[in-house]
Order: structure tokens, then C-alpha cells, then sequence
């Protein structure tokens, strides 16, 4: 899947192509079947499924949520795939199909329909699953995006991303800044007020919406999630087969969901909250670690917020090429990593990390400088 793009056009082109290929069917559990190689399963359901079958691989996110709502163990099943135990991973996920926990009822199947081979199984859910999707989200963000823009002055899209599990739409407000000093000076280290807006087709943190900082000095970008809302994805349980709503139907949903982005927008991008990070930022930038301990918490930031060991590395190396070794620095160091990230996901998880270290208070951050 593509990753990044140039212009919101772009993006709405990619997210429209995949619009024409997606099929969701609510089924028995047991419509579906695992084959022997563990990865692969076929859905089968004369009436409800065009040609009475779907066949399609299973994605990582379909596989994890499945092991969530089995109760199977994710690290069981892991294992069984590291040790290429394919047919064994078959048996037991089929036993589960037929053999459903209590009260789960019927299961929504989230597929791409491609044609042939490259069908896939997406995500697994809920019949409770209300699908506000990227060719929504995108249906109605254009009176936000005016909207925004009337308010701040200017808007610019600083990143867009589509991967397999989520959508980002990055944007910053040239005109909306404030400074950081060091040690009380000024040393031009101004950062930019900006919005992140993403959503989740597959059980991922659908509608998420958060203050988005941008640091021109390094062209950083940090996500701060203290304020930001999160819609989950409720609705009227479905009818067995292809989702096919009635339209008047779907726009009601849909337009409610409109509104709280709207309104969730506005509210996370009100001055007093930006001025609120700046605050928080400067005083990260006032917390020096003690002389001699630097190395010690990145290993401890590393350990508390699950980085890669690859990661630390590179967050060390980036801490003490820039010499800046307060709280601030050590946020900066962990998105300067996310800025040379080829997975979009993960930089998108490493900015937001960025954030949880500005979001610290100052009792968890000395005791982590201590136990270090």
C-alpha cells in the first residue's frame, strides 16, 4: 500500500480506489474456514457472499484481533508461526470458528476484494462495528479544513499517510507559534501549532484527533495526546450477510460522526491549548538531567516506552550529537529517530512518544533520571 503523498487529491484518489474494492460481510464464525497453511481462510455463504465463497489472506491485525476475541495466546500463536507449524495454527484457529466463545454472536469480516490472489482478510470484529471509513472521514473534511484555515490564518498539510492500518492527515498553522529558550535565552528554537487527524478502518483508534507540534529547527514533528478524543466505533448490531445499509441510514451515522470530528477539531485546536504545550515544553526544557546520567535514561525511556533496541541507538546517537540533554532534548532525540523511520506507523508511534515525554510530570520523570 502507498504510503505517503504530495496533496490531499492524491490521497483521496488512493482511499477511493480502495473504497471500490472493500466487501464486509457479518457471518457465523463458522462461515469461515482456515486453510492448512495457516494463513489463508475462505468464507463461505450461499446468499450472502457474491459466488457463495471469499478467499483471502489473513493480515496481522485480523490475526491479532481474532486472538483477542478467541482468547487465544498472541505469543502462542507466534510461536507456532516461527516454528512454521502452519497446519497447527489451521487446527487451532478452526476449533475456535466452530467453536465461538459464549454470547459472541456474529462476526464482522473486513476484506479487499482485488479479484483473485491478492484478496485480503483485513480485520475481524463485533457485529456492533460502525464502519466510519477513510472515504468518510475524507467526505467530510473539507468544511473542517475551511474552518481551520479561517481561524488560523493558513494551514499546511505537513504529512499524509495511508498504511494498512491507519490514515494520517499531519497539519500545521504557519501563522500559530511560540518560542523556546534555553536556560532563559533565545536561541530560535520555535516550534509550530498544527493538528493530527487520523482514523483506523480496522480496530486501530478510529477518529483520533490531537494537538500536533512542529519544530522548525529540526523539522520535528511531536504528537500531545493529553487533549486529544478518540470516537470508538459503536453502533446497532447487523443483519447476516454484505453490509448494505440504507442510505438515509448510513448519512444519519455518518453525519453525527462528521459533526464530533468538526467539533473535536475546534476544540483541540483552540489557542489556550497550544499555549498550554508551549508551557509544558519550555519547563521540559528547564529539566536538565544530571551531569553523568544522560545514556542511562535513554536506556530507561527505552525500557518504559517498548523501543526497539535499534531504536535506543539511534536515540542516544541523536541526544548527544545535538548536546541537548534536558527533558526536551530527550523528546526531540526519540522524533528525530521517527523522522528516518521507513515504516509510517511506527514514526507515527515514535512522535507520539515524543509527546508522553513532554506529558510526563515531573515525579515520573525523576524517578526515572534517579533510577537510572
Amino acid at each position: 500500500m502507498h504510503n505517503s503523498f504530495n496533496s490531499l487529491q492524491e490521497l483521496a484518489t488512493e482511499v477511493n480506489r480502495l473504497e471500490n474494492i472493500k466487501r464486509d460481510y457479518t457471518l457465523p464464525s463458522s462461515a469461515g474456514f482456515v486453510e492448512p497453511n495457516g494463513t489463508h481462510m475462505n468464507l463461505t455463504s450461499h446468499g450472502h457472499i457474491n459466488g457463495g465463497s471469499f478467499h483471502g489472506r489473513m493480515t496481522g491485525q485480523f490475526v491479532k484481533l481474532f486472538d483477542q476475541w478467541s482468547g487465544m495466546s498472541s505469543n502462542y500463536h507466534k510461536l507456532m508461526a516461527e516454528r512454521e507449524q502452519h497446519a497447527l495454527i489451521a487446527e487451532n484457529m478452526n476449533t475456535w470458528l466452530k467453536n465461538p466463545p459464549k454470547g459472541s454472536g456474529n462476526r464482522l469480516f473486513r476484506t479487499y476484494d482485488h479479484g483473485g490472489d491478492g484478496n485480503v482478510l483485513r480485520s475481524f470484529h463485533s457485529d456492533r462495528f460502525l464502519t466510519f471509513d477513510n472515504f468518510d472521514l475524507l467526505d467530510g473534511i473539507n468544511p473542517v479544513l475551511e474552518r481551520l484555515e479561517e481561524r488560523m490564518g493558513e494551514i499546511e498539510f505537513n504529512s499524509m499517510g495511508l498504511t494498512d492500518d491507519k490514515m494520517y492527515l499531519k497539519i500545521i498553522f504557519p501563522k500559530v507559534d511560540g518560542e523556546i529558550l534555553k536556560q532563559g535565552r533565545s536561541v530560535g528554537d520555535i516550534v509550530k501549532s498544527g493538528v493530527l487527524i487520523s482514523n483506523s478502518e480496522v480496530g486501530m483508534g478510529s477518529i483520533v484527533v490531537s494537538p500536533f507540534i512542529y519544530r522548525l529547527i529540526c523539522l520535528n514533528g511531536m504528537v500531545m495526546n493529553d487533549s486529544g478524543l478518540r470516537k470508538r466505533h459503536l453502533g446497532q448490531t447487523r443483519a447476516v450477510g454484505e453490509i448494505a445499509y440504507k442510505e438515509d441510514t448510513l448519512q444519519a451515522m455518518h453525519d453525527v460522526l462528521k459533526k464530533q470530528l468538526r467539533d473535536h477539531v475546534e476544540e483541540c485546536t483552540q489557542p489556550d491549548l497550544f499555549e498550554k504545550a508551549v508551557r509544558k515544553i519550555q519547563d521540559a526544557a528547564d529539566d536538565i538531567v544530571e551531569d553523568g546520567k544522560e545514556e542511562d535514561v535513554v536506556i530507561g525511556l527505552g525500557k518504559k516506552y517498548s523501543l526497539a533496541e535499534s531504536e535506543v541507538k539511534k536515540v542516544k546517537r541523536s541526544l548527544f550529537e545535538n548536546g541537548d540533554f534536558s527533558r526536551w532534548g530527550f523528546a526531540n532525540a526519540v522524533t528525530h529517530v521517527a523522522n528516518s523511520c521507513d515504516n509510517y506507523d511506527r514514526a507515527s508511534d515514535l512522535q507520539e512518544t515524543g509527546g508522553k515525554v513532554i506529558e510526563m510530570s515531573t515525579s515520573e520523570w525523576t524517578v526515572l533520571a534517579k533510577a537510572a
